[in-house]
């Protein structure tokens, strides 16, 4: 598993998820990362890249949100939204675990980021009871 936290470039924090995407991506080679047909559980923050990400080959779902004018999900809308957000809230118990140590806690300086895989995996390993 790998997690994007709030990245600090030059001062700024940027909490944009296609921002994030973009840097990481192309800097760090996070595509990479990941194999085609990989699933990743995202929050409504990169339906904007999502286009993207399928275009690699992934599959992309996120929490299901209603469009204007309607009043409610499909069952199967309904479902998969459902299912996603059972996933994301594991993945959340998780980063609040690791989040407690305090390097990950904020934004991660930039020069820290070649690492921050490794980082979280020993931290992971840490926390694993």
């Amino acid at each position: 598993m790998f997690c994007l936290l709030p990245l600090c470039i030059e001062n700024t924090v940027y909490v944009d998820n296609f921002k994030i995407l973009q840097y990481v991506s192309f800097c760090f080679r996070f595509m990479q990362w990941l194999q085609e047909q990989d699933i990743l559980i995202v929050d409504r923050g990169f339906r904007d890249v999502k286009t993207l990400l399928e275009e690699c080959g992934l599959r992309v779902y996120f929490p299901s949100f209603l469009e204007r004018g309607e009043s409610q999900l499909s069952d199967l809308e309904a479902n998969l939204s459902r299912l996603v957000t059972k996933v994301r809230w594991v993945v959340e118990v998780v980063n609040s675990r690791i989040k407690r140590w305090a390097y990950l806690a904020n934004a991660v300086p930039i020069q820290s980021l070649e690492d921050l895989q490794d980082y979280i995996l020993i931290i992971a390993a840490l926390c694993n009871k």
